[in-house]
């Protein structure tokens, strides 16, 4: 897929780590916000039958995560986090890639949005007081890490698709070979870690407080 000593066009691999807030990180938090407001909106609208369904699923999850060990809860929380930045990164290897890497950040603020509305609805203040408590740490860290990725993401999927219609996204000097933005999309995933303990922690210290049924 990739021709020996091609290499990406970026700057190199310690100014790719730091982020700047253009306009470009500014869409992706409003693809977010678009997605988490879609959320609220679903399970607001919902019909009782699904919301109803909604409900018991994030009760038994919540319920079944009491009974599971730290590092257990530590450990999946992590791989689902993992996957959810692994797919990002396939897309982003791809030249058509970019509407893939929106649809996943929109759709992961809808899953956000739709969670927390449904334990407000459900549950009222008690919900949210969980949900502040316990979720949204989690998912602060995590949507700010894959709006960076999904940011970076877009620019290779860029650079793919104008090497692959004969411009020059593609240079041989001054950039970055796949296996160095690989290594860096793996430090950009970093927080990940921070975010899947901190979710483990969070649930372990505040969960004991709240009792759904």
């Amino acid at each position: 897929m990739f021709k020996k000593g091609v290499i990406i066009k970026t700057n190199n691999l310690r100014a790719g780590l730091k982020v700047n807030w253009d306009y470009k990180l500014i869409i992706y938090f409003t693809l977010f916000l678009s997605g988490v407001i879609i959320g609220v909106l679903l399970i607001k609208n919902a019909g009782e039958d699904f919301n109803r369904f909604f409900c018991d699923l994030l009760v038994n999850h919540v319920n079944a995560k009491k009974n599971n060990s730290f590092l257990t809860d530590f450990c999946f929380a992590l791989l689902c986090l993992v996957l959810l930045f692994f797919i990002n990164y396939l897309c982003s290897l791809s030249a058509v890639g970019f509407p893939f890497i929106w649809l996943l950040l929109t759709g992961f603020g809808v899953w956000c949005g739709a969670v927390i509305s449904e334990f407000l609805i459900s549950f009222g203040l008690k919900g949210l007081g969980f949900c502040l408590l316990v979720q949204v740490p989690c998912y602060a860290i995590t949507a700010a890490t894959l709006v960076c990725c999904c940011c970076e993401g877009t620019k290779i999927c860029n650079n793919i698709f104008f090497y692959l219609f004969g411009n020059c996204g593609f240079v041989t000097s001054k950039g970055l070979l796949l296996k160095e933005y690989t290594l860096k999309y793996a430090l950009m995933c970093s927080p990940l870690i921070l975010g899947a303990l901190l979710s483990s922690i969070c649930f372990k210290m505040f969960s004991g407080f709240f009792t759904f049924v």
